[in-house]
């Protein structure tokens, strides 16, 4: 058992409310409550806020030099752990700090929360290179990445950043395991050029303390940003002519559209708690992003309190969501498929509720998760592959098919992203 390893993440401004931060702490607790004592590497994103000198030094410095490398290797010494674990290197601890491990000796993980090692806001790279996108169909698989890095400038510096990282061999040779957070990203990341026995899949969790729905439920849910890369507009645009109730949780720049919406009922945001009591009595919850999303924490909840879920086929949602088992998916982009699929799970998710426990209880419980956070970290301190025995606490679930979704989002991953990620060295950093 791994007694101490050193927990490394750069926050998100407390401005912007992440998910990610809260996966974080969460895992924090989880190893504290299993008998861990983290060492913790943090960096806070907010500590740039009060200068633009600081801002413009962290952006040229994205590329970590070889003086920055050597102090952060001292400090990771100093913390004297197993092994590190990083969450968000971006922006003030960089891929540095996996070179700063390697050269310590200390077996590094990073939990892939995102696509911003491979993707900017208008390059793919991976070890091949970098390049522009070709075309409709590849520009839309780099804006469904969602990867972005901020103003022009800070995007050419990321862009140069990365480039180095990936020609010095950093990602492919300083990360002893990558965790992806579903198989459809393992897949991903297959595909940029990182070793696929660096790679496993280890999904969000939680520890659920709110009730389970019982009853069918007399209301859909939203809950999220309410921001076009949620598909709040999508959501707005389409569900006044659905003809069903809908209760919407959460802030953002279309809150008042939202509010404006008929059927709809703006809540605001609401404590976790209130979340769960809303979940448990939703009918089902609706999820309408426009990107590859991560593991959206609110499926998982969702399935704590046996509630089924309508989501887009886009990234690893439908390899949470088993189609006609869990919820339904839809075609993103189809607002008629999208209407349908609603009025469809009206009248199925009732019977969805058990299954949608089940699947809580089988894959996404503290328990479960730590076992595989633990297997990962004794495979890369014994120079194992990283998915090495984790399938005894996880199987991925396996991707169903559905007569509502077309093969094409999904099955043309690699046909689009391989060659986006495939060349093009001679691209400018701009």
């Amino acid at each position: 058992m791994t007694k101490k390893p050193i927990i490394a993440h750069c926050w998100y401004r407390s401005a912007n409310p992440s998910g990610e931060n809260l996966v974080v702490q969460r895992e924090l607790d989880l190893l504290r409550a299993g008998g861990c004592d983290p060492a913790t590497l943090f960096r806070h994103s907010d500590d740039l806020l009060g200068s633009r000198l600081a801002q413009l030094r962290a952006g040229a410095q994205l590329h970590a030099s070889r003086r920055r490398i050597t102090a952060l290797r001292r400090e990771i010494e100093d913390l004297d752990g197993e092994v590190l674990h990083v969450h968000n290197p971006w922006p003030l601890l960089t891929y540095g700090v996996f070179e700063a491990a390697h050269e310590a000796g200390l077996p590094t993980v990073q939990t892939l929360h995102n696509a911003r090692l491979i993707a900017t806001n208008n390059r793919f790279h991976g070890s091949h290179g970098q390049r522009r996108p070709q075309g409709a169909d590849d520009l839309l698989h780099l804006r469904r990445l969602a990867s972005q890095h901020g103003s022009p400038l800070v995007n050419a510096l990321y862009n140069r950043a990365l480039r180095a990282y990936w020609k010095r061999g950093v990602p492919q040779g300083c990360v002893d395991a990558y965790i992806c957070l579903t198989e459809f990203h393992r897949r991903l990341m297959a595909l940029a050029g990182l070793p696929d026995e660096r790679l496993v899949v280890k999904p969000n969790f939680l520890d659920h303390r709110g009730p389970i729905g019982v009853e069918p439920g007399d209301y859909a849910l939203f809950v999220g940003r309410l921001s076009p890369e949620k598909g709040a507009d999508v959501l707005v645009r389409t569900w006044a002519g659905i003809g069903l109730p809908l209760k919407v949780v959460g802030a953002g720049p279309l809150a008042g559209v939202v509010a404006a919406t008929p059927g709809a009922e703006y809540l605001g945001p609401k404590p976790q708690d209130e979340v769960l009591r809303l979940m448990a009595g939703a009918r089902y919850l609706v999820i309408s992003s426009t990107g590859y999303e991560g593991f959206p924490l609110v499926l998982v909840e969702a399935l704590a309190s046996g509630t089924p879920c309508l989501v887009p086929d886009l990234g690893g949602m439908p390899d949470i969501i088993e189609s006609d088992r869990l919820g339904l998916v839809f075609t993103p982009g189809d607002a008629e498929d999208f209407s349908s699929a609603a009025r469809e799970l009206w009248e199925t998710a009732p019977r969805m509720r058990s299954a949608c426990r089940r699947e809580y209880e089988a894959r996404y419980t503290p328990s479960r998760n730590l076992a595989m956070l633990q297997r990962i970290y004794d495979n890369v301190r014994n120079h194992r592959r990283a998915d090495d025995g984790v399938g005894q606490y996880f199987d991925p679930p396996r991707r169903a098919s559905s007569r509502r979704v077309s093969d094409g989002p999904q099955d043309d991953l690699a046909l689009a992203l391989t060659p986006a990620i495939g060349s093009d060295n001679a691209t400018s950093n701009a």
